[in-house]
């Protein structure tokens, strides 16, 4: 068929019960911040674009995604999954150190299975998010100065701290089977 240039609206968006999901669907709603103001629609996008099975928006999290995602069992979810969150509480950085959530800005945390050997990819996975946002930055400059990384997870600008990021692996028999990644 055609190949897809963007987001293809397939099925717009409708107020849906959350008893109308599937079962791994109603775990990851209810995990992630969910509450029954539960919308859905659906959407076509090009694996070029985005690799994600389900993307989840909450206005209002009630705990921090990113530990919620990495608490779940990973064969137990539906798919790759990229939650953003609004606001909301309980949300932290390395060592559980707490940070704030403010509406405007980023929180998200995205779960995959990537399917790569843990040995050769693990280490790797790390660093994935923090040269991510630093890509988005570079992308979206210019800056008075370069933004930079406190290694490891420390996003800086103009020496102050703009961004933080998390990131968790899990393999099983040598193959990195569960990826959580969160920005904020």
């Amino acid at each position: 068929g055609p190949r897809l240039t963007g987001p293809v609206l397939i099925e717009p968006w409708h107020p849906a019960a959350a008893d109308g999901l599937s079962d791994s669907e109603q775990a990851l709603w209810r995990a992630v911040g969910g509450d029954d103001g539960l919308s859905r629609c659906r959407v076509e996008v090009s694996r070029e674009l985005a690799a994600w099975d389900y993307l989840v928006l909450v206005d209002d999290a009630g705990g921090s995604q990113f530990d919620a995602l990495r608490a779940m069992d990973p064969a137990a979810l539906p798919g790759s999954v990229a939650c953003l969150a609004a606001g909301g509480r309980g949300f932290h950085g390395h060592h559980g150190r707490v940070w704030q959530t403010l509406r405007g800005n980023l929180h998200l945390s995205t779960f995959c299975n990537p399917q790569l050997p843990a040995a050769s990819c693990g280490l790797a996975m790390t660093t994935l998010p923090a040269v991510a946002v630093l890509d988005a930055l570079d992308a979206h400059g210019p800056w008075h100065t370069r933004p930079g990384i406190k290694w490891v997870n420390d996003i800086l600008v103009d020496e102050r701290k703009i961004a933080g990021v998390l990131t968790a692996t899990q393999s099983l028999s040598g193959e990195l089977n569960a990826l959580t990644l969160g920005i904020g």
